[in-house]
């Protein structure tokens, strides 16, 4: 619904985003879940937490579709030390689940 008014706050519309993005994650909708991805990390009003976020969901992304990269956006949210814990954390597990396989 934030998606469709007119006015939403834009804070309000990128966390839609992001968890609409999961959304297409979980249904293998990798393309739309990467646009989503795509707006929030191309927005100048997202926070740092939802860069980190996005971050988190474009390595799920690229590694659904065997990118090579997906490793490196991992690395890059494990290294900061800005980032907050739970990403971290989630990112690190990822890495670690990827790396055992």
């Amino acid at each position: 619904a934030v998606l469709n008014t007119q006015g939403s706050p834009p804070d309000q519309q990128l966390n839609a985003l992001l968890h609409r993005s999961q959304a297409y994650l979980i249904l293998k909708q990798l393309d739309l879940a990467a646009n989503d991805v795509k707006e929030v990390l191309g927005s100048i009003s997202a926070t740092a937490r939802q860069r980190w976020a996005a971050l988190l969901i474009r390595a799920q992304i690229r590694y659904g579709q065997g990118d090579k990269k997906a490793c490196e956006d991992l690395l890059e949210i494990t290294n900061q030390e800005g980032c907050d814990a739970d990403l971290r954390q989630g990112a690190q597990q990822l890495l670690d689940q990827w790396d055992s396989k």
